[in-house]
């Protein structure tokens, strides 16, 4: 069987994977892909991230303060916040790795 790409990979995405589960959606449960529009992201999960999309409010992105990763829904009033709602800074204050634009797994993970 032949898989086929069908868009040609950008040169300047950069893959992270997720650590602990402030990122995981609890009304939908551990899924990578739950029900409904916004996915969940377990521990363990590889996020791709986009430095060339613009992180507008919904969009799931990954900042960086001068000291770590945060990583986030971006909010309409301009703080990016986990799942857990455990913590939350304004994206001003931090600077854009990219956007989530795709999640998977490893085979060896499930």
């Amino acid at each position: 069987m032949a898989i086929a790409n069908r868009t040609a990979p950008k040169p300047n995405v950069l893959a992270f994977e997720v650590r602990g589960n402030s990122m995981v959606d609890l009304v939908a449960g551990d899924q990578a892909f739950p029900r409904g529009p916004m996915p969940s992201y377990p521990d363990g999960v590889t996020i791709i991230v986009d430095p060339d999309l613009k992180p507008e409010a919904g969009r799931d992105a990954l900042f960086h303060d001068g000291e770590r990763h945060l990583f986030g829904r971006v909010h309409d009033d301009g703080t990016l916040r986990p799942l857990d709602g455990s913590w939350q800074v304004d994206t001003c204050a931090t600077a854009l790795v990219g956007v989530v634009s795709s999640v998977g797994y490893s085979i060896g993970d499930r």
